[in-house]
């Protein structure tokens, strides 16, 4: 986890997690729906936001203890970095080049619009 922490940079990321459809019914961008999580205590809570609310799922690893509670819903238009499910196969990070790593982060965006 502190590996992680490092590389992250107190950086929000997007994960493809959103209640956009149905406020309180969170998918991931496969559709499938959430069957776990690991919301920040008192998150999701679609605060301050309207009328559009807080329907989108960012994670943030900052955390010096470890915890694993680092998931909060912010608007879909705020501003993150973003984490992309990599099908099997593909490079793996350390191979990614400047070249390649653009392509890999709008096939992300592709597949994360709401």
């Amino acid at each position: 986890m502190r590996k992680l922490r490092d590389k992250m940079n107190g950086d929000w990321f997007w994960i493809g997690l959103t209640d956009s459809e149905t406020e309180g019914s969170w998918l991931w961008v496969d559709r499938s729906p959430l069957d776990k999580s690991f919301w920040i205590n008192g998150e999701p809570n679609n605060m301050g936001n309207p009328p559009d609310g807080e329907d989108c799922a960012a994670l943030k690893v900052d955390r010096a203890d470890g915890d694993l509670q680092t998931w909060n819903d912010f608007p879909c238009s705020y501003a993150a970095r973003i984490i992309c499910e990599k099908p099997p196969g593909s490079a793996q990070s350390s191979e990614l080049t400047a070249q390649n790593s653009e392509l890999i982060t709008s096939e992300c965006e592709v597949h994360f619009s709401v």
